[in-house]
């Protein structure tokens, strides 16, 4: 059973939210993107994009080394029965011009729709260019942008131990042991590029998958589950 020591009581009470004493707004996006590309979050070394709402408008968060931006979608520019896409360009400083897809389900659909973003860099050739509709992408330094990035990391972290076991199942528990052995070296340093002092909750999670790695076993195979129903 763990014991919540006085001082992360305290800790808790000073964090009225997830997020604690405010870092300056480059350094929190150096360190939330240093952590994305940990975890194979970014869609390029440079940026990462997520979609979300800002002030009632459904955009995209663009974040970057040194800024996190928004980017209003507007109308959609094509649909079909169950989803609907956007087709945007803007400008990103050390990039140059984005040209960026966006396909969800519409509202309303009840059929489940995976958001998908795919992008393109300086000139298009999958879509003609002037499909795209030139948009401003503006300064978002609110808390609203980095708690949309902290919920897409904190799945991703969640998420590791079950990925390994599963990618694991198959194996001998011999393969599965080793192959565990490898991984836990492998995502324990992604992982400790994710503690972002100012996020408490990423931080908790980050902990938490640290633990799991750190004193836990591999996953029961589908050969051990096999054998063991047999033997009965």
């Amino acid at each position: 059973m763990k014991t919540i020591t006085r001082s992360a009581t305290l800790a808790l009470a000073l964090c009225a939210s997830c997020f604690c004493a405010p870092a300056s707004a480059d350094t929190l996006s150096a360190a939330y993107l240093s952590c994305a590309r940990a975890l194979g979050a970014t869609i390029h070394e440079k940026f990462a994009i997520l979609p979300g709402a800002r002030s009632g408008t459904n955009g995209l968060y663009v974040y970057m080394q040194d800024r996190a931006l928004f980017l209003p979608l507007g109308e959609a520019d094509a649909e079909d029965r169950d989803a609907q896409e956007f087709f945007v360009k803007t400008r990103l400083a050390s990039v140059g011009d984005v040209f960026l897809n966006f396909r969800e389900g519409k509202p309303g659909s009840r059929v489940k729709f995976q958001p998908g973003i795919s992008y393109e860099i300086d000139q298009p050739m999958k879509v003609p260019s002037w499909l795209y509709r030139s948009t401003l992408a503006v300064e978002a330094a609110d808390r609203r942008a980095w708690e949309v990035l902290s919920r897409k990391l904190r799945e991703k972290v969640s998420a590791i131990k079950l990925m390994i076991d599963e990618k694991n199942r198959y194996s001998t528990p011999a393969e599965a042991k080793a192959a565990f052995e490898r991984d836990r070296v492998i995502y324990l340093d992604k992982l400790a590029q994710c503690h972002i002092n100012s996020d408490w909750e990423l931080r908790s999670v980050v902990q938490e998958e640290e633990d799991k790695l750190k004193y836990g076993f591999p996953g029961a195979t589908i050969w051990e589950r096999e054998i063991g129903q047999r033997r009965r």
